[in-house]
């Protein structure tokens, strides 16, 4: 690291006096790209959208209301771990619960996730960026998000004016100024995620009674890729159990006072079916330019025996300009395959 260091020196001393120019506002060249790094490992981890930025405790609601979650965040280095509590959110009072005296509420998930990602610092050769054409695209990002005349185009300052955009702009905006590294080294990524929860389901026995049952719901999943400017790849294995519900059923009774009047309850009939399902997967995420991107995956379920694959064409913005729908293509092995229009979380590379 030392010799490039100093072949960075001697880089600077070489270049005209707009090129060192330019290399001033990538902020120091290894400081720069060692922040980049450390930049894209504070991406979105495990669905939390809106999880704090730093060591910290953030409440979060769902984008449908539907459920409320507490998201606990701590990194060490290159380390990220996010602890998370699910419950639903009562829609008669628009609260919900976490815990009671008597426990734990009736339907609530725990989750657990580590991501790890690094870099070859080895693998960088300094003497390849073109710091013209970085600082003239540097420039270009600050002045889109509004950096003020005058300021330089430095990360501080994007971040400053960043501040009151969502987590995904922010993310999104400093990833797009800190993509030279990513252009050059790709990043290593790995990842552990763990749930289990429970759901209060009722049903009907056969002998037409009311019952409940709360059965374990649980997911495991170990995934490694790399990660570039522009595209990823990901190789993930995974164990899940689900439920699916039976077909329901009504059960009516009289209206007490009344010889004409019933009262109904519908529910589904017999307890809920265990799915399970051990899936190895591939993924590919691209951004193709000109406003559109691909998300192929194609994975197989080792329990039940099946290939299955995606195809996610974005190509529809949403109000903050980023891809969040198009058309998708699924095909399951024994089954037709089926083409419809989506609107998804918006597309990243991460």
């Amino acid at each position: 690291m030392k010799g490039q260091i100093g072949l960075l020196l001697l880089t600077l001393t070489l270049l005209p006096v707009g090129a060192a120019e330019g290399q001033t506002q990538v902020e120091g060249g290894i400081e720069a790209m060692v922040a980049a790094v450390e930049a894209v490992n504070t991406s979105d981890v495990a669905g939390v959208s809106d999880a704090p930025g730093t060591d910290q405790v953030a409440i979060i609601a769902s984008k449908d209301k539907s459920a409320a979650m507490i998201a606990v965040k701590k990194r060490c280095g290159s380390n990220l771990v996010v602890g998370t509590v699910t419950t639903p959110i009562d829609k008669g009072d628009d609260s919900t619960e976490f815990l009671t005296f008597s426990g734990p509420p009736d339907d609530f998930e725990l989750g657990l996730s580590w991501k790890w990602r690094g870099w070859n610092k080895d693998k960088l050769d300094i003497s390849s960026f073109d710091f013209d054409t970085l600082h003239t695209e540097r420039e270009r990002i600050c002045n889109r998000n509004g950096v003020p005349e005058g300021k330089p185009c430095t990360r501080p300052e994007l971040e400053a004016v960043l501040a009151g955009k969502s987590a995904t702009v922010r993310n999104r905006e400093l990833r797009s100024f800190d993509s030279f590294v990513l252009k050059k080294v790709a990043l290593k990524d790995l990842a552990f995620t763990a749930t289990a929860g429970r759901t209060e389901r009722k049903y009907f026995s056969l002998a037409g009674e009311e019952e409940s049952d709360d059965d374990l719901t649980y997911s495991f999943a170990l995934s490694g890729g790399r990660i570039y400017a522009n595209w990823l790849w990901r190789v993930e294995a995974a164990a899940k159990r689900k439920f699916k519900e039976q077909d329901k059923g009504q059960l009516c009774a009289p209206v007490e006072g009344s010889e004409s009047l019933e009262s109904c309850k519908t529910l589904p009939v017999g307890k809920a079916l265990p799915i399970d399902v051990f899936p190895l997967s591939f993924e590919l995420r691209k951004l193709m330019g000109n406003g559109w991107a691909i998300s192929p995956k194609i994975s197989y379920d080792f329990k039940n025996e099946v290939f299955a694959g995606s195809l996610p064409v974005y190509f529809l913005a949403n109000e903050d300009r980023l891809l969040s729908g198009g058309i998708r293509l699924d095909w399951e092995e024994g089954k037709e395959a089926v083409v419809s229009v989506f609107v998804s979380s918006p597309f990243g590379i991460d």
